[in-house]
């Protein structure tokens, strides 16, 4: 299944950055030349020309394109082509992979002039290349990861675990603070050691997880500030299926702050099922989240899952999740088997869940409980 390009925050913010310095460039010219406004029939004014301002044909003032970095378009396939080729051809670093995927696929300015790669300090609109790329290359050196541990044999994975009440103690940081590999209770404004925002959740598990291996403090606070990171591991809580179908809402066309592959984010809001407590209980958690500020039975913070990271890499800056499968042969973007075999409740049916080749449906059988959610083979595009 084809995904949506991820649009990391930094990129939006780029771009209006970008564009609020051309404007002031612009007045300034305008201001200092006073040119000549009127121009000859088929042709338009653009003050971004020259000293002063020129004419020039009508039509040629571009707007920069939706989804892209400045005047730079946003392609997908060809990015993830290349990093394919390139990783066949025996290439797994991802700084070379991220300057021969850049060189190749946007070797010119969209002015048409030679881009340098690696994007030079201030170069804005190339520097939002470069991370968007990177976190394509990381992604895509996961799932290569993911495959050559699979050997395509499932018969020696264990059934499901029978529902029953989940010991979520084994599962939880016993004081909330955000870990992968654990459960996190959102609270409003961060009682519990929580956060308002999943950027802030996803930065306090990298420094915690940093930390845990390292033991230096300012390593950990390095790796957790750094964007391309904490965006990446975001975007894999975001993208864990059974995130996604029990918190995950549609926001209306520009009320969210970031965007993701499928569009979707986790709700913040208490609108969710007690998921807690019904883990304990061994029943199946319920979705009832309907727009960003309802829900229909809820009223309750979510209770997300953070996949674990694979170590060695995180210690490198690039996100992986632990390429290690559960004892059923679930990805552990996914909850352990114990959570799965509960099920979910109230998912839309006809729909699908995740994303960053992580996408699966939700397709209970009868009689219940439902099975657990299955992922689908993994995808890029």
């Amino acid at each position: 299944m084809a995904l949506d390009p991820i649009v990391p925050a930094a990129v939006v913010g780029t771009a209006l950055l970008f564009a609020a310095s051309r404007k002031k460039k612009r007045k300034k010219r305008k201001g200092a030349c006073q040119p000549d406004y009127v121009c000859d029939d088929g042709l338009e004014f653009d003050p971004a020309q020259g000293e002063c301002g020129e004419c020039v044909p009508a039509g040629a003032i571009v707007d920069p394109p939706p989804g892209g970095c400045g005047l730079y378009p946003w392609l997908p396939d060809q990015v993830d082509a290349e990093i394919e080729v390139h990783i066949d051809a025996g290439t797994t670093d991802q700084e070379e992979l991220t300057l021969l995927v850049a060189r190749s696929v946007y070797p010119l300015t969209p002015e048409g002039v030679p881009q340098s790669w690696p994007a030079a300090a201030g170069d804005a609109r190339a520097e939002c290349l470069w991370d968007r790329i990177l976190i394509r290359v990381n992604l895509i050196l996961a799932q290569k990861a993911d495959d050559d541990a699979d050997d395509d044999d499932d018969d020696g994975w264990d059934p499901y675990p029978p529902p029953g009440p989940v010991d979520i103690w084994d599962w939880e940081q016993a004081d909330n603070y955000p870990e992968p590999g654990k459960f996190h209770q959102i609270h409003y404004k961060g009682e519990n050691n929580s956060a308002t925002t999943l950027k802030h959740i996803a930065q306090k598990a990298i420094a915690q997880r940093v930390m845990q291996l390292s033991d230096d403090l300012s390593l950990a606070k390095s790796i957790s500030d750094d964007a391309t990171v904490w965006r990446a591991y975001r975007d894999l809580i975001d993208c864990s299926p059974w995130n996604d179908a029990a918190f995950g809402v549609k926001h209306k066309p520009g009320s969210y702050k970031y965007d993701t592959p499928h569009g979707r984010q986790i709700g913040m809001n208490p609108v969710h099922d007690d998921v807690r407590k019904k883990l304990t209980q061994g029943l199946p958690p319920r979705r009832t989240v309907q727009t960003p500020g309802s829900h229909n039975g809820g009223g309750h913070f979510a209770y997300l899952w953070l996949p674990p990271l694979d170590d060695e890499a995180l210690l490198e800056r690039i996100v992986r999740v632990d390429p290690e499968y559960w004892r059923t042969g679930d990805s552990k973007i996914m909850p352990p088997p114990e959570v799965l075999t509960l099920g979910l409740e109230n998912v839309p049916k006809a729909q699908t869940w995740g994303c960053l080749g992580f996408e699966t449906t939700f397709e209970p059988e009868d009689p219940p409980p439902a099975p657990p959610l299955e992922l689908a083979p993994m995808e890029f595009g």
